[in-house]
């Protein structure tokens, strides 16, 4: 089994059209159809566990470079309903998953839905009337609100620049929080300097994506206190959070634990260092035509990234004679996933290696 890594999208589906490799993840949903009608490959939109977030700089510590008016929740309340989730999801992800909301996605037994009043859906009105309620108003008519003391309402969104979907959305989501009076400006790096950043501090907010477990834990983890300067990506610290996470821990009964869970997943909604965009799905492609015995686990979900090995183990060539880009079929050229060589185990952050 081979791995290969490709810088873009575009070349990794060109490349299973032309049979260098025999299976591919994460392409551009912009591609999914021309693959689908080519007669030797299986491509498919699977549900898989994760989800793509626009994180903001939540740290409370003198060495953050972040914005400080990012500390207040109203202004990442207010981002959230001028983000019109499912226009972005339809226009730059073709459809392909669903709008998100809280942290566990909702496949799993711990997702917790927010109430008809918590739930901030898009409401350009709603966005505009809490920022005037809270003093934030546009002093000298340039479109951009300022608080009390004038200071603009004005932050930097941190794209990656070899993920064309993230860096089209994120346009789009600059688009839309000027309705509400708050200037968003984009700028673009490669994968390796948004972690540095991440790690000192140094931004306002971003935008990536976690893949997640079935158990809980790991991606309760992420927000937690200790995980500043490890996993965290948010820097986010809340001290009933803590005590919820070591408690859920201990709970041996499932519906018990919900509960638990779900409180937590709703004062990290309440509070919004993440704001969840998509749900979406994992765009992935197989060589029907010289291997076999591929199977989709479960049945909406994936080749790969679906908590098992059972495609690795199982796929088989069909035909000893039947040619492959190596001259040797017996060698699979799977998972042609586009990323970043330098990113961290850390940020092995599902799919968001596209």
């Amino acid at each position: 089994m081979i791995f290969v890594l490709y810088a873009n999208t575009d070349t990794m589906a060109q490349s299973i059209r032309l049979g260098e490799i025999d299976a591919a993840t994460n392409f551009s949903p912009s591609q999914l159809t021309s693959l689908q009608d080519e007669s030797d490959i299986e491509a498919i939109s699977a549900v898989v566990l994760g989800f793509t977030e626009l994180s903001f700089n939540a740290w409370d510590d003198p060495s953050s470079n972040a914005n400080p008016l990012l500390k207040d929740t109203v202004i990442r309340h207010a981002i959230e309903f001028s983000i019109d989730k499912q226009s972005i999801l339809d226009i730059v992800y073709s459809g392909q998953g669903s709008v998100g909301t809280s942290l566990i996605p909702p496949e799993g037994f711990y997702h917790y839905e927010p109430s008809a009043d918590e739930l901030r859906d898009f409401n350009i009105d709603k966005a505009n009337q809490i920022l005037e309620e809270a003093g934030y108003v546009d002093l000298n008519g340039d479109g951009v609100r300022q608080d009390s003391d004038g200071t603009p309402l004005e932050f930097t969104l941190t794209l990656r620049a070899n993920n064309t979907d993230e860096v089209q959305a994120g346009q789009m989501i600059a688009g839309s929080a000027a309705n509400a009076g708050i200037k968003l400006n984009i700028e673009t790096v490669d994968d390796g300097l948004l972690i540095d950043k991440i790690y000192s501090g140094d931004f306002d907010m971003f935008i990536w994506g976690w893949g997640t477990d079935l158990d809980p834990t790991t991606i309760l983890n992420v927000m937690t206190t200790s995980q500043i300067g490890n996993m965290s990506d948010s820097n986010y610290s809340n001290e009933r959070y803590e005590q919820l996470f070591i408690e859920q821990q201990t709970i041996m009964d499932p519906a018990e634990r919900q509960q638990v869970v779900w409180e937590m997943q709703q004062i990290l909604y309440e509070e919004a260092p993440y704001i969840i965009l998509f749900y979406d799905n994992s765009l992935q492609a197989v060589n029907t035509a010289k291997w076999s015995g591929w199977k989709r686990i479960p049945d909406e979900g994936g080749y790969f990234f679906n908590l098992t090995n059972y495609n690795y183990l199982n796929v088989q060539p069909v035909s000893d004679t039947a040619p492959a880009a190596s001259g040797n079929n017996t060698v699979l050229y799977v998972v042609a996933a586009a990323v970043a060589i330098a990113v961290f185990v850390m940020f092995t952050k599902k799919k968001k290696a596209k």
